[in-house]
């Protein structure tokens, strides 16, 4: 993922370049249709590039929900009925970026180091 631009408030444009699973590079923008932090976003999709969706749209929505053991994070992307390579390929990259999400999380105090150097004085630049 690259590129990424976002304003999250309802009405607000997102975009992203990002390599999907057959390893094509794609463009994604859209806009925000709901915005109700901490718990639910909303956000339309579209993509150039991508062999099995087009540009069509699809409805992607995130919801957060606290538990005992952290945050249940669920995604379902709506749109693609008639299209089931599509859906299962964009299922896989959601899985993708989750796996992605809990390294980082798990490994957050490791990847602080890798992303900022530390000059003589010990201070991040």
């Amino acid at each position: 993922m690259k590129d990424w631009q976002s304003n999250t408030v309802v009405g607000g444009k997102w975009s992203v370049t990002v390599m999907i699973n057959n390893g094509n590079i794609v463009h994604e923008w859209g806009e925000y249709c709901v915005v109700n932090p901490p718990q639910i976003f909303m956000k339309t999709k579209q993509m150039n590039n991508n062999p099995f969706v087009g540009e069509r749209q699809t409805y992607v929505t995130f919801c957060f929900i606290p538990s005992n053991f952290g945050t249940l994070i669920t995604i379902r992307e709506e749109g693609f009925i008639g299209l089931p390579q599509a859906a299962f390929g964009t299922a896989e990259n959601w899985e993708r970026v989750m796996n992605l999400l809990d390294h980082f999380l798990v490994h957050k105090n490791d990847n602080d180091n890798i992303r900022f150097r530390k000059n003589s004085s010990g201070r991040r630049k």
